[in-house]
């Protein structure tokens, strides 16, 4: 075995290692530096965001904006190329919605009431927002209705409701 190299032994000791890096305390507790990392777990900036955007948009709700001009209805007509057929279908197209979007919110209404009877609460609550959605959307299609029967434009919602209640124009 005389043929195979000799291989020189080193010291151990002698092998660089490298640096021992020192661990440095942190400046601030756990808890401090937790919180610091819960901002960037939730997302902070998105939540703040869209909290400003939601505050945004229900105070323009409470703000009445002037129109930019205003028209008579038969300006709109002309504007439009609408004839007094069109006005007509419409005006019936309107009424229909009304009733069949009426009866859908008086079903769900009829719904909810039986989900409260069965005390689900949860699944009445629901039920009772898609009712008023119902009950919103038909109260909007049965104003643009009065709008064009009366073919006055810029009805106040006073207006409408004092012919509701009254049958009076």
């Amino acid at each position: 075995m005389a043929d195979t190299p000799k291989v020189p032994e080193t010291n151990v000791e002698e092998q660089k290692q490298p640096p021992v890096s020192k661990v440095e305390k942190p400046k601030k507790g756990l808890l401090k530096r937790a919180g610091n990392g819960v901002k960037s777990w939730v997302s902070w900036d998105a939540v703040k965001s869209n909290s400003s955007y939601v505050k945004d948009n229900a105070r323009s709700l409470f703000i009445i904006q002037k129109p930019e001009h205003t028209e008579s209805f038969e300006e709109a007509m002309k504007r439009l190329n609408l004839s007094e057929a069109d006005i007509q279908e419409r005006q019936s197209n309107f009424l229909r919605m009304v009733i069949i979007i009426g009866s859908f919110g008086a079903l769900t209404l009829l719904y909810t009431l039986y989900l409260l009877w069965q005390a689900s609460f949860t699944s009445a609550a629901l039920a009772f927002v898609v009712t008023l959605l119902c009950l919103v959307t038909a109260c909007r299609y049965h104003f643009w209705y009065f709008q064009i029967k009366n073919h006055k434009l810029g009805c106040t919602i006073k207006e409408w409701l004092n012919e509701k209640v009254s049958g009076d124009k």
